[in-house]
């Protein structure tokens, strides 16, 4: 939540406490050690406790220097 890392069984109390009842657009990024399934299911959590549109963040990949 924010740039805090929060454990996957607090992430409901943590969404309910930052959010107040508000529908938000919400980012989820994950970094390269993380699966898929493993983002899928933070994505699944925070779509169920709430949140309003939940979408995957990434990074752009910088080109290789010469």
């Amino acid at each position: 939540v924010g740039h805090t890392v929060v454990a996957k069984h607090d992430l409901k109390v943590r969404i309910d406490a930052e959010m107040r009842g508000e529908a938000r657009d919400v980012y989820v990024k994950g970094d390269a050690r993380l699966l898929y399934g493993q983002v899928r299911e933070v994505m699944e959590l925070c779509h169920d406790a709430g949140l309003g549109q939940v979408k995957l963040a990434t990074e752009e990949l910088k080109a290789a220097q010469p």
